[in-house]
C-alpha cells in the first residue's frame, strides 16, 4: 500500500474540481487530524480500515454528498492507526 502523505490529502481535498469532498482554504488539516486522536475508532464496516468522525464546532469544508459546507470531518486510519486519509463530511 502507498503511504499517504498530509500532501496527497490536501491535493485530493482542496482542489476545487469534483468528485471528492474539499476542505476550506486555509483550513489546518494536520491540526485536524492531530485533534481527532482523542476520539473513538471504529472499525470500517468493509475492509480492515478504521474511521473517527468527529465535529469540529465550526464550518470546516464542502460534503461532497450534500455540496454544503460541514463541521464534521472523518479519519480513516490502518489497523495500527496510521492516518490513510481524511475528508470533511461522513464515509460513504
Amino acid at each position: 500500500m502507498k503511504k499517504v502523505t498530509l500532501e496527497d490529502i490536501k491535493d485530493i481535498h482542496k482542489r476545487i474540481l469534483p468528485p471528492a469532498s474539499k476542505f476550506n482554504k486555509g483550513e489546518d488539516i494536520l491540526k485536524l487530524i492531530m485533534q481527532s486522536s482523542g476520539f473513538e475508532k471504529v472499525k470500517q464496516m468493509k475492509g480492515d480500515n478504521f474511521e473517527r468522525v468527529i465535529n469540529a464546532g465550526r464550518n470546516i469544508g464542502t460534503d461532497i454528498k450534500t455540496g454544503q459546507q460541514t463541521s464534521v470531518y472523518t479519519v480513516i486510519l490502518s489497523e495500527v492507526n496510521k492516518v490513510i486519509t481524511s475528508f470533511p463530511g461522513t464515509p460513504k
